[in-house]
């Protein structure tokens, strides 16, 4: 059932403010600059600390010929594979390339093409990934990467989780249009995660024989994350059909 790392859980992610921090000194002490980074946090905010280390650190930035950067909503198979392409070859004016890449979401189709590209770059190729979560991630791509931010608490519960497991079926899916009027995936994917986290722990981890309710209920909430690392239905649509599960 793991399609998309499922049964993680969600919590405050510490700033990536000190991790880039530690990334920059290892590099100037050193020279030593790993091929990936993984950033999570709010993408806006990473974005401007990183730029402002690649330039203290004279690494390729902003205007350089070695400097890629590209931002998107949703990235799919096409813009995947056109990465891989910029990425051929080698620096033209120094010794790297950076690549930066800011998304909400890979598609399921544009990891697996990515994982060569991550795992393996040209030499040279540094990429950092900037993303609000490492959820939308599968483990495969996750693994190739340093990860800056750190870890995750393992007790925090959002009230968005409790609130939408314990209402009533009215009101599950008053919750359900919610989220879609949010319209923001990257929460939708971080409250499917505790969900099924929390339906994890109430139904499999006691060491008793699940009941057939709990396992259809932690089925339906691994469906609808697994959803939604992709170009999913709407989110409402995924999110009413979890609530008439529960």
């Amino acid at each position: 059932m793991d399609r998309s790392g499922f049964f993680l859980p969600i919590g405050a992610l510490p700033s990536t403010m000190g991790a880039m921090d530690e990334i920059f000194t290892s590099y100037t002490a050193n020279g030593d600059l790993h091929h990936a980074y993984l950033i999570e946090g709010d993408v806006a905010a990473s974005k401007a600390t990183l730029y402002a280390h690649l330039q203290n650190a004279e690494l390729p930035h902003e205007g350089h010929p070695d400097f890629w950067a590209g931002e998107f909503e949703v990235l799919g198979i096409d813009e995947s594979r056109a990465l891989k392409e910029v990425q051929m070859g080698g620096p033209v004016a120094g010794a790297h390339r950076v690549f930066v890449v800011m998304t909400t979401l890979i598609t399921h189709e544009a990891q697996n093409a990515l994982l060569k590209v991550f795992e393996d770059p040209t030499p040279g190729s540094h990429f950092f990934l900037l993303t609000p979560s490492a959820y939308a991630l599968l483990p495969t791509l996750r693994s190739r990467m340093m990860r800056a931010g750190g870890s995750v608490s393992e007790d925090a519960v959002s009230p968005e989780a409790e609130a939408f497991l314990n209402a009533p079926l009215k009101g599950r899916l008053d919750l359900a249009k919610k989220i879609a009027d949010k319209k923001d995936r990257a929460y939708a994917i971080m409250l499917a995660d505790e969900l099924t986290r929390i339906l994890h722990a109430r139904f499999l981890s006691a060491g008793a024989m699940p009941q057939p309710e709990g396992v259809r209920a932690l089925e339906a909430a691994s469906l609808v994350r697994g959803y939604l690392n992709d170009r999913a239905p709407a989110l409402k649509m995924l999110f009413e059909y979890l609530a008439l599960v529960l």
